[in-house]
């Protein structure tokens, strides 16, 4: 509690102290731009779009301020919008061959790429997750969104590749670990991506969706009985879950008519 009565204060401070400056100065771009900063971070995404617009209004050039303009649109859903804003962001960042753009012109090749990967543009999405990685090699979202991109592809080998990367920087991600188990779920390894499934669920053992991974490559092995068994533990955890409900029965009526074949 007290810390959230802190953040406040520390919000209504800031928020304050630009909404002062904004009324003793005119024209003042880099205060709209913080203010909008501020307002998009504390959900009040409309207000940060409207003074986004009056930054670009008064600095159309300026990288920064049309790649936040994109995360807020993104935010609202906006996400065609975003994009025209976050290529406007790197075609200046590049023209203007500034070390101080280059975090922004990263930034924006990330913002780009996931954006495109959400429209389904995933050649896109990989051009600019490849810019984004040569600016920055090991970044951790970075690595996570392109192997999601390339799993879209089905370029298996090359996404087990990136969620590798990112275990060897940050060896307890237990985000990449999952992600690395459906990659070679993909691959048709069906053991090593058991493998990594039961680590996530040795660290977060009510992971119903783990649960419900594992049951169904150990159905693809033929392993009904033992499949059965995650579905209902995933139950045990949520008895709400309907993917793991429709997974058992699914199950049940298969070893129903393996027990009939087998008794016939």
């Amino acid at each position: 509690m007290v810390a959230t009565l802190l953040q406040l204060r520390h919000w209504q401070d800031s928020a304050a102290l630009f909404s002062h400056t904004l009324n003793v100065t005119q024209n003042n771009y880099v205060i709209h731009n913080n203010y909008a900063n501020l307002l998009r971070d504390s959900g009040r995404i409309d207000q940060a779009i409207e003074h986004y617009t009056i930054c670009m209004q008064l600095r159309n050039d300026s990288p920064e301020v049309h790649n936040n303009f994109g995360n807020a649109l993104v935010a609202k859903g906006r996400i065609p919008e975003a994009i025209v804003h976050y290529q406007k962001a790197i075609e200046l960042a590049e023209s203007q061959r500034s070390a101080r753009h280059l975090p922004v012109l990263t930034e924006a090749h990330y913002n780009l790429a996931d954006a495109s990967r959400i429209q389904k543009q995933f050649q896109e999405a990989i051009e600019h997750y490849t810019e984004a990685l040569k600016l920055k090699p090991n970044d951790l979202d970075t690595l996570r969104g392109f192997g999601l991109t390339l799993v879209e592809l089905k370029r298996f080998d090359e996404a087990i590749k990136c969620y590798r990367k990112i275990l060897e920087l940050e060896p307890d991600n237990i985000v990449a670990r999952g992600l690395l188990g459906l990659a070679l779920a993909g691959q048709g390894k069906a053991d090593e991506a058991i493998k990594e499934f039961r680590i996530v669920l040795s660290r977060q053992p009510d992971d119903v969706e783990m649960y419900c991974n594992v049951g169904i490559l150990l159905e693809q092995q033929g392993k009904t009985d033992e499949a059965i068994k995650q579905y209902r533990r995933a139950l045990q955890i949520n008895p709400a879950y309907d993917k793991a409900r429709r997974l058992l029965n699914a199950a049940l009526t298969k070893q129903d008519r393996q027990k009939e074949k087998f008794e016939r």
